[in-house]
């Protein structure tokens, strides 16, 4: 038992540090994921104010005209809150860092 297995899914904490090059495709790709989740929030925000005004209530897995129910609406608050924790941690240990210094 005295070997550690990396997990998987778990960075590798090991001395020896990815090239640059390897390490700025990986904040791209992290971009691109980022991306595509503001765009995902876009389109339920656009889907929220079609139902608002009448619009297209239809929704996948609700059905027509069907409420949100209450674990919905958790699931949704703990995602946002969540976010926003995250977003606050990694503006905070990014700061003042340069797009030179990724590493």
């Amino acid at each position: 038992m005295g070997s550690q297995q990396q997990g998987v899914g778990v960075p590798s904490t090991s001395p020896s540090a990815p090239s640059t090059s390897s390490s700025s495709a990986r904040v791209g790709d992290i971009f691109v994921q980022a991306g595509a989740a503001f765009n995902t929030l876009g389109e339920l925000t656009a889907q929220l104010s079609s139902a608002q005004k009448g619009v297209g209530a239809a929704s996948a897995g609700g059905g027509v005209g069907a409420k949100w129910s209450e674990e919905e609406v958790e699931m949704l608050q703990r995602a946002v809150s969540n976010f926003a924790a995250d977003l606050a941690n990694i503006s905070t240990r990014i700061k003042g860092k340069m797009v030179g210094q990724i590493r």
